[in-house]
């Protein structure tokens, strides 16, 4: 069993007339760094979204499938508990400068940190 576990994910965003990722089944272990890519409007982020808990809880649409972490369903899991057990970095790093450093050290130890 995997720390992070997709089983038949499948999700539309609103107003879509196609799902953005359909049928996806992956198992990612704990302590393993793994990438996600691939094309311009692949899925990348969708799927890194559903990950994080952010679909279907914070982006609505239509989900289908399961994703469990530590044996649980994510549904499971409040955003302040999933925090500290998943990474992310982002595909720009621009994107991830917060202004809540006081200087550039502390700023890159904060993305780190995430």
């Amino acid at each position: 069993m995997g720390y992070i576990e997709l089983k038949n994910v499948t999700y539309t965003y609103p107003l879509a007339k196609e799902p953005s990722i359909k049928n996806i089944t992956i198992s990612l272990e704990k302590g393993k760094f793994y990438a996600i890519v691939g094309a311009n409007g692949s899925g990348k982020t969708t799927l890194c979204n559903i990950i994080r808990g952010f679909i279907p809880g914070f982006f609505q649409g239509e989900m289908e499938g399961e994703v469990i972490l530590e044996g649980k369903s994510l549904q499971q899991y409040t955003m302040g508990e999933l925090a500290p057990k998943i990474g992310y970095v982002f595909q720009n790093p621009f994107n991830q400068i917060t202004g809540a450093r006081d200087n550039v050290y502390e700023e890159i130890a904060y993305g780190l940190e995430i």
